[in-house]
Order: structure tokens, then sequence, then C-alpha cells
């Protein structure tokens, strides 16, 4: 988690605090409140924590907030123990009822936050396509498919490695790959070459695209790692097989 995903959250949690803070001072000084429209209030809150933080920032003010209904709405007020059965019971309600909400709004905001960013991902694909599409055939080479691929997704290294019928050719980049990146002092004199190993070098750092032509590997596109859905790097390596010159 960054530093501004930190502070976001650490405001978004006080300002949960204080609005627990509010309602329980008005709930205990203002006429007109109980404990039904008190709870209510506190779910708002919870929700909300859930909705613009996370599921775990929305189960700590649910709990909390059922603290506080405990102490200041059930009897004997004032502390923490619970007396009657049926206290116990809307004790055990409300806790129950806050966590449930705060997983559902937790989640309702991870899929609208997984929608919007696979539709940035498709204008992305689409806006790669287009560009693909506006050159002539036999002007498409490699490594324009890589620097347009790299454009589109504002990736670090994209290689093409198409493969021979005994090994793999060389790849066709653009970029740096982050092994490179990393290099405090000169560049090595010779960077390994393969497919193999490019891949075991960088590791997790980047991605491995199988290209397919009638179901048969025909070679394999590495980029650094970005976050992409599966079905969005399906497509990009179902393009890059489509454009790619058998011939490079």
């Amino acid at each position: 988690m960054n530093a501004e995903k930190r502070i976001f959250r650490v405001i978004g949690v006080l300002i949960a605090l204080a609005a627990l803070t509010l309602i329980t001072a008005a709930a205990k000084n203002v006429s007109g409140f109980n404990a039904i429209t008190v709870a209510l209030l506190y779910l708002l809150v919870v929700l909300a924590s859930s909705a613009l933080l996370d599921v775990a920032c929305g189960i700590a003010i649910a709990v909390l907030s059922g603290l506080l209904v405990n102490y200041y709405f059930l009897p004997p007020f004032g502390t923490f123990y619970i007396a009657a059965r049926e206290d116990w019971v809307s004790f055990g309600a409300y806790i129950v009822t806050a966590v449930v909400v705060s997983q559902f709004a937790a989640t309702v905001r991870r899929r609208a936050v997984e929608a919007d960013h696979l539709e940035a991902q498709l204008l992305r694909l689409t806006q790669f396509t287009d560009a693909l599409m506006s050159v002539r055939k036999e002007d498409m080479t490699l490594k324009l498919i890589t620097e347009e691929l790299r454009r589109a997704y504002e990736l670090s290294y994209c290689a093409i490695h198409l493969f021979a019928k005994t090994n793999n050719t060389g790849p066709v980049s653009a970029g740096t790959r982050p092994s490179e990146l990393s290099q405090k002092a000169g560049m090595p004199a010779a960077l390994p070459r393969t497919l193999v190993d490019v891949v075991t070098e960088e590791g997790p750092d980047v991605q491995c695209l199988s290209l397919k032509e009638q179901g048969k590997a025909i070679g394999a596109l590495v980029i650094s790692q970005a976050s992409l859905s599966r079905e969005v790097a399906e497509e990009i390596a179902a393009i890059v097989s489509i454009f790619s010159p058998r011939n490079p």
C-alpha cells in the first residue's frame, strides 16, 4: 500500500470515528433518538466505510459501533455487560448485520473498481488494434507491433519471440527489461536473448503470453508485468499472433 492510500485510509477511519462520536452524542443529548435509530445510523457509517475504504476498515467500524450500542444503549448502561438474554440477541444481530453490510459494500466497491479497470483495458486494446489496422500489411513489422503495444499499455518492456523449427529467434523488443533497469553499474556485455533466459532472469517481473496460429504455438509475447485481466491478456496475444509477420 503506497503512502497516498495509507493517508486516505487513515483520514477515512478518522472521519468514520468522528461520525460515530457525533451520532452517539446526539443520541444521548437530543430527544427523538432511540436504540433502533442509532443502530441504523451506525450502519450507514459502516456502509460508507466499507464502500469508500475496504472491508477491513468496514469490519473494524462495525465491531466498534457494536460496542457503542452495547455500552450506551443496552442495559445496564455505561458497561459492556449485557444482562438480559434478549439484549444478547439484539447485540448479536447488530454485529452480524454490520459485518454482513460491510462485506457486501466492500464487494460491490471492488467489483465496480474491477469493471472500471476492465473497461480501461478494453479501451487500450481497441486503440492498439486500431493502430495496427491502420498500417499496410507490407509495412507491418514486429518492431512496430511491440512499440504500439508498449505505447497502448504504457509498458516499460515488450518483446516478441517467434519460434523457428528447432529453437526460437532472437526477440524483437521495445523498451528496457526490468533487470536492465535495476543495473546500478554498467550493462553486462552479453544479455540473455532466448525466451527461456529472459523469463528465467526476470521471474515475476514479466508476463509471458503464448502466441498461437491454428492452435499451434508459434512464439511468445513477453511484457513487463501489467495489471491485465486474463481475458484481455489472451486477446492481446491473439491480436499479436494475427498481425505478426512470419518472417521477422
